[in-house]
Order: structure tokens, then sequence, then C-alpha cells
């Protein structure tokens, strides 16, 4: 804790010395303190098991700290923000059990950040990256004429933080890693320069590599990634028309598989002309191409994406999206070659004063011819989904409605190597509303029902209440609030005795009574309930954990319980 403090007030120091020259400081800083109490024992539990929780649910006290301070000069913008978290489960001693700590400074459209953020670009390169760290963005303008500029971006730190197998999981009691994960530090350079609306053109640099003394052992093997690319595009008939591509290398390192290499790559045009908009480009993603900036890219995919919007004002908006590819670059004789076709079609109605109507129809297939692997075996894929998308919304005054609608028909009939693939049918509802009928009262919530069946009759349906409100009791004095959140859940056809843990009700309400002693300091008393109840009996549960197929430790985390939390915050708002 002595780190986090040293830490806190480093971050603090800018905002504390600038505060004595008149530096203009806003924001908040909470602090919240809650006890949750629940019955630990359980009925099923034998004596033998010791790592055993009847919920998830983290008993006993938890705190939680969250700074959002925002300072202003003549010439700077400083911003820090902060999301400390601690309880006896998970104590908050190390670095790395801070959800967030960052400290931002602005300038003349510079940014300089120290600690956590998000980094993001291409999805060919960088894409929505949670990086622990600091980053540098300086951009100089008018070099050659008023137009031009040149951007530099430099970023480095931690993407993936380490655990070991048997760590304690935050935010889950009693339940531990089962593997190992690898630290993971980053390093990143970009510079891009070109002349405002005619053309830019950059150059991407990317370095990841994991600590392999950062924890024992991994499911994983250590990596090393290198990753160097270039974007262009350029700006015609005055910014109605822009042809953009961009390209990227990648070296992958692991101890099975050193220096494999591979390349992607993006051109395509986007046109803007009038009240109608295209996008529509050709890519290509290696088989073997990876990137730390956006470890998800779905990789091996070569083909052509459409996408266009045209809009009537003040009457109807209507969306195509289209998209076709394949895969199996490498021709591995050991995989079908699949070619996937998506189309979607929609359109929105915009008339004033009129509920707006939405209406989408997705249609996909995955296919490819019959082989015959080396092993003999014959393979095919043979997929097709059909989606329909429907909603109403409608705003009047102070309020909001919407209701929408998702079914999704989905067919498999591929040949696998082994096993039978499934197919779903799945309808999901979803209704929400927004109300304030005076300025002190708003109340806002909704629901969510859904229903799967599987083709081998799983079934299983779901439905989500929640609710908040907050209504001011004494003006600029006394706020109450209240959030309530229910899930009810039944499944079945599953195999052995999964449908008992599917099968349940949980019920989470909290209210508070916030006190505001003047415009910079407020106290809130918190309150509330959070239990669930299981379907099965005791009996049913004792002769599953019998079965040395399921054994004693089965029901962790899924018993029924009830608790209650209470506790405090207090507020300092600048």
């Amino acid at each position: 804790m002595k780190k986090f403090c040293q830490l806190i007030i480093v971050l603090l120091w800018p905002l504390i010395v600038s505060a004595q020259k008149d530096l203009d400081i806003t924001g908040r800083v909470s602090l919240n303190i809650v006890n949750t109490a629940y019955d630990e024992k359980s009925d099923i539990k034998p004596d033998s098991v010791q790592d055993y929780s009847k919920t998830w649910l983290i008993p006993g006290l938890q705190e939680r700290l969250n700074i959002a301070l925002f300072a202003r000069t003549q010439k700077m913008d400083i911003t820090l923000l902060g999301d400390l978290y601690n309880d006896d489960w998970t104590k908050l001693n190390e670095y790395n059990r801070v959800d967030r700590l960052s400290l931002t400074t602005r300038f003349s459209g510079n940014e300089i950040v120290l600690g956590d953020f998000f980094d993001s670009g291409s999805e060919l390169f960088m894409q929505s990256r949670e990086i622990r760290g600091g980053k540098v963005q300086l951009k100089f303008n008018n070099l050659w004429n008023k137009a031009s500029f040149l951007e530099t971006y430099v970023s480095g730190g931690i993407v993936q933080r380490e655990y070991n197998t048997g760590d304690p999981m935050r935010g889950y009691y009693k339940q531990y890693y089962t593997a190992g994960q690898f630290r993971r530090y980053f390093g990143a350079a970009r510079a891009r320069v070109g002349e405002s609306s005619l053309y830019e053109i950059g150059f991407n640099f990317l370095y990841g590599k994991d600590d392999e003394k950062s924890v024992d052992n991994s499911l994983n093997e250590p990596l090393r990634n290198l990753v160097g690319g270039v974007d262009a595009s350029i700006e015609l008939f005055k910014q109605k028309m822009q042809i953009f591509g961009e390209y990227y290398h990648s070296n992958k390192d692991t101890v099975t598989a050193a220096d494999i290499e591979d390349n992607a790559y993006k051109a395509g045009i986007d046109l803007r002309l009038n009240q109608f908009k295209l996008r529509t480009y050709f890519q290509r993603i290696g088989y073997d191409y990876y990137t730390t900036g956006y470890p998800y890219l779905l990789n091996d995919r070569q083909g052509v994406f459409l996408e266009s919007i045209w809009q009537k004002p003040d009457m109807v908006m209507v969306m195509m999206e289209g998209e076709y590819y394949k895969d199996n670059l490498k021709d591995n004789a050991w995989y079908p070659k699949t070619t996937t076709r998506e189309v979607e079609l929609g359109f929105t109605t915009q008339f004033k004063n009129v509920p707006e109507f939405t209406l989408k129809g997705r249609f996909r297939d995955d296919l490819s011819d019959m082989i015959l692997n080396p092993d003999s075996v014959n393979l095919k894929t043979d997929k097709v989904s059909k989606t329909v998308e429907t909603s109403v919304a409608h705003n009047f005054e102070n309020h909001r409605l919407m209701l929408s609608m998702i079914y999704v028909d989905f067919e498999d009939h591929s040949l696998l190597p082994a096993g039978t693939p499934l197919g779903t049918d799945q309808l999901i509802g979803n209704f929400n509303f927004y109300t304030r009928p005076v300025s002190s009262l708003f109340i806002s919530g909704g629901l969510v029902y859904s229903a799967l069946n599987l083709t081998n009759n799983q079934e299983n349906t779901s439905l989500i209440v929640y609710e908040s409100s907050r209504w001011e009791l004494i003006p600029r004095r006394l706020v109450f609030e209240t959030n309530l959140n229910l899930a009810l859940n039944d499944a079945s056809g599953y195999d052995g005795y999964q449908d008992m843990l599917s099968n349940y009700r949980q019920l989470a309400i909290e209210f508070s009574f916030e006190y505001f002693f003047n415009s910079y300091f407020s106290v809130k008393a918190i309150g509330g309930t959070d239990g669930r109840t299981m379907d099965y009996s005791r009996e049913e549960a004792l002769k599953v954990i019998a079965d040395p197929d399921y054994g004693p430790a089965y029901f962790n985390g899924y018993e029924s319980y009830n608790g209650f939390k209470y506790g405090a915050e207090f507020n300092w708002i600048f």
C-alpha cells in the first residue's frame, strides 16, 4: 500500500504545485466502503474440500477509491483518473491489482499520458488495446505550408498482466487461475506526415515480448512479435472521394516456431456524395500474420468488403453491407478451403414526431467442397445463418421507449474430424425506457429475454430485469437512488448434471441516500441485498458430488445464498 500512496502523490504533485498558481480544478473524488455479508457455511461441501465457496460474491469489507480530476490553465489541460479497489480476497498490495490510474496532459494539440490508457487505430496494427505505461503524441503544423503537418506518436508499457497457476482470480471469491499467463511488454512508434484535407502517409512500428521470468509456468509459449508497416490516403474531388491503403509485415517468434513471417494489407475507396456514402476495400490477412496490438484479429482470410448508406433527411436511412472472402490461404491439405458470403440490408425511418422504426436482415453462408484429408477423413464446411432484427424507438419530451427483437437461425451441416456440429435457433427481445416526469426524478430500466434452442435438444431461457432511479428529495441537499437487477435462468437437455448449474433465480437490490453538506462534500449511506436461489435440492446435490465423474467441488460457486450489503461513500466535489 505504501507504494501506491507514493505513486498517487507523484501523480497528484503536478496538480498540487499548479494549484498554487490559480489553476482551475474541477472533478470528483469518491471513497466507497461497503461490507458484504452472507452465511458462508455450505450444507453440501465435504470437510475435505478447502478452497470452496457458495458463491463468487466476495464477503467482507471492500474499498473503492475513484478519482476524476480535471485542471486547466490558459495553455494546458491536466486530467487525473483513478479507480483503485481493495478487498480481503485480492488485497491491493501490488501495482498489478490497480484497476486504473492515469495522468494526462494536453497542450497545443499534443498529449502526454502516464499510467493506464487505451490505444486504437487500424485493426491490422492496433485496435482497442489497454496499456499500462505511457505515451507521447506530438503534432507539428505549418511545416512547408499552412496545411502541412507532422504527427509523431510513441507508446509503451504492459499490454498483458501476469498471473500464476493457483493465483486468486480478481473479483471471483475462492476461484483460482488454472493456467499461468506471461507479462507482455509492448512498444509502438508512429509518424504521420501530409497536408490536411489532401493526403497523408504514416509509418508504423510495433514490438511485443513476453517476460519469461514473470510466471512459473504457462500453457502458451513465450512470444516475441515485430510488426512494421505503412498506411496512406489521398482526398480527391473536394474530399468527396478518398483512396486509402495500408500494408503491414509481422514476425512472430516462439520456442517451437521461430521467425514466422506473414503480411496483411488493405486498399479501397471511400465515397461521400451528398446523402450517399460508400466504402469498399480489398483485404488480405495472412495465415501467420499476428500483431500484439490486436491479438484477436481473425487471420487467414482474403476478400472484399462493402458498406453503403443512403439518407433522405427526416424520412429514411437505408443501409447495406456485404463481405466475400476465402480462407486457408496456404492451401493446407488438412482443411477445406471455405468461401464466406455475408450480406445485410436494412432501413431506419426518421420522420419527425413519429416512432423510429428499424428493420434489418442478414444472410451468411460458409461453404466448401468436400475433401479427403491425409488421415482419410472426409471434411466439408456447410454453414448457413439467417438473422432478422427489428426495433421501434420513440422520444417524446423527457421520455424514451425502445423495443427490439433479434431472431437468428443457424444451420450447420459440416463434416468435422470428430463429433457432430450443432445448429441453433435463438430469439432475443429487449425493452428499455427512460423517463423524467419532473426535473428532480428520473427512472430508467428494462428487460432482456433470450430463448436458445440447439439441434441436440439443449435449451436455455433467460430473463434479465434491470432498473435505476434518482430522486432529489430536497433540492441540492438530499438524493435517493435505487438499482435493481433480477436474473432468471432455465436450462434443459444438457449432458449429465450441467442443467443444475444453470437453473437459478438471482436478485440484487441497492438503495442509497446521499446528503450534500455543501457544494463540495457529500456522504452517501448505502444498503442492499444480493441473493441467489438454485433450483436443485440438497439431496440432489449430495448425489452429484458422490459421483466420481463430478466430485465434491462440482458446485463450487453455484450454491444458493442470501447476502446483504451496507456501507458509505464519501464524495469530494471540486
